[in-house]
């Protein structure tokens, strides 16, 4: 018996670097998802085409990354050239803006606060029961 050390994946493989185990996990991941999005696609056959392929594909993936991050970017300049920052926005009542106002605050003191609800059934089992209320019994000071 050897005392082992590497890593292990989700589908139990060990592997004794790090590299080859995240390598296997984004391979599994990826024919998961190729079996399910096109089942009739031979796998094998796919596998060898990234394989010879994979420096181009990697080359495509940083440029798509990189005109989709700069298209991002002009979508969000041309939505901040459109905002009007000349005026503070105003608070409206709807949104549950309260002014540090005395009057106002005193009212909001007023708001009648949550007490204890009922909770019969706590549990998503079959077999919940009810939560008794114990603050009565238990309470600070008492025991």
């Amino acid at each position: 018996m050897r005392k082992a050390e590497g890593f292990i994946t989700n589908d139990g493989t060990f592997f004794e670097r790090q590299e080859e185990a995240e390598l296997h996990e984004a391979e599994t991941k990826l024919r998961v998802k190729l079996s399910v999005d096109f089942p009739n696609l031979s796998q094998g056959k796919f596998f060898i085409i990234l394989d010879d392929a994979i420096e181009v594909i990697g080359e495509y993936i940083d440029a798509y990354k990189a005109h989709d991050t700069a298209k991002r970017a002009e979508t969000k300049d041309e939505i901040g050239d459109k905002v009007d920052d000349s005026e503070p926005p105003e608070a409206h009542d709807s949104l549950g803006h309260v002014s540090s106002t005395e009057e106002d605050l005193t009212s909001l003191l007023k708001l009648p606060t949550r007490g204890h609800g009922n909770v019969s059934d706590v549990g998503s089992s079959p077999r919940a029961e009810e939560v008794p209320h114990r603050r009565k019994k238990h309470g600070p000071g008492m025991r």
